[in-house]
């Protein structure tokens, strides 16, 4: 949702990306995109969503399995996601935009927390 700071009453915001089938367990908001996790048949999705809220494609995982985290460094412009599989712990994964705006890449990444 979106909402003016000079008239914040909740009369006022607007929905950018409405819930649809699946319930939104998690959102990020980059510079120039909104991801959103979800679930479908037990099987966590991210979609990748222009600011104004359209759809722009699903982001495919490297291996079937549930993310557990989704988060974003701003100071480095890096979506990372925690993704765990039936045979394997939680791993981090860095999500890295491609040379075409709105394509995203996903690639095992060590974490130093």
């Amino acid at each position: 949702m979106s909402g003016d700071i000079k008239n914040p009453d909740y009369k006022n915001w607007i929905t950018i990306i409405p819930e649809g089938e699946m319930v939104m367990q998690n959102s990020v908001i980059t510079k120039n995109n909104i991801i959103i996790q979800d679930k479908k048949d037990v099987q966590s999705r991210l979609l990748l969503y222009d600011m104004k809220g359209k759809k722009l494609k699903q982001i495919n995982l490297p291996e079937t399995g549930d993310v557990s985290a989704v988060w974003y460094d701003r100071e480095e412009d890096s979506v990372y996601i925690s993704l765990s599989t039936l045979l394997l712990p939680a791993k981090p994964m860095w999500l890295y935009p491609g040379i075409l705006v709105g394509v995203y890449f996903i690639k095992e990444t060590c974490l130093l927390i």
